[in-house]
C-alpha cells in the first residue's frame, strides 16, 4: 500500500489474483481483520463503520475484477488520524466512471455511487512501479483503533 503522510500504525493486505472468488475472500478478510482490530462491529447491531468498510471492499473488488481486468489485492490500514483506509489494486490503468444505474433493480452502475455515499474519502493512485492502479477510500472512526505493540 502506497504511504501517503505518516505511516499507519496497523497494516493486514491479502493477495486476490488467484482466488476464485475475491470479492468474498476480501470481505471475509476486511471483516476479520476489522474485528481484531477492535473496531465496534455494526453487522449486528449499534453504531460503527464495519458494515460500511466491508461492503466498499466489496464493491471495489467487484468493480477491480469487471472493469479492472482482475484484483490483485486489497489492503486495509488504520492511521494515526483514527480513520481506516481500505486500497483495491487492479491491472487496468483506465480510471474508473460515474454512471448512473439504468433501473434502480437491475444490476450496473450503482457501485461507484456506493463507495462515494459509504466513504469519507475516495481517490485512484495510478502505480509508478506496478501495472494498473488502486482505488482506495477512507473511513473516519468515533474510536481509536488500538496500536500495534512490539514483541
Amino acid at each position: 500500500m502506497p504511504s501517503h503522510g505518516r505511516p499507519p500504525c496497523r497494516h493486514a493486505s491479502l493477495p486476490l489474483h488467484d482466488r476464485a472468488a475475491p470479492a468474498s475472500a476480501a470481505r471475509d478478510f476486511s471483516l476479520l481483520t476489522l474485528r481484531s482490530w477492535g473496531l465496534p462491529d455494526d453487522l449486528d447491531e449499534g453504531p460503527g463503520r464495519v458494515g460500511d468498510i466491508v461492503l466498499v471492499v466489496s464493491e471495489l473488488v467487484t468493480n477491480a475484477a469487471r472493469h479492472g481486468g482482475g484484483a490483485l489485492w486489497v489492503a486495509l490500514a488504520a492511521t494515526e488520524e483514527d480513520a481506516i483506509r481500505v486500497e483495491v489494486a487492479d491491472l487496468s490503468r483506465q480510471l474508473p466512471t460515474l454512471t448512473h444505474p439504468k433501473a434502480p433493480a437491475r444490476p450496473g452502475g450503482h457501485g461507484l455511487p456506493l463507495v462515494l455515499r459509504a466513504a469519507d474519502r475516495v481517490g485512484i493512485d495510478l502505480g509508478q512501479d506496478r501495472p494498473g492502479k488502486s482505488v482506495w477510500a477512507e473511513f473516519r472512526t468515533d474510536a481509536p483503533v488500538p496500536r500495534d505493540h512490539p514483541g
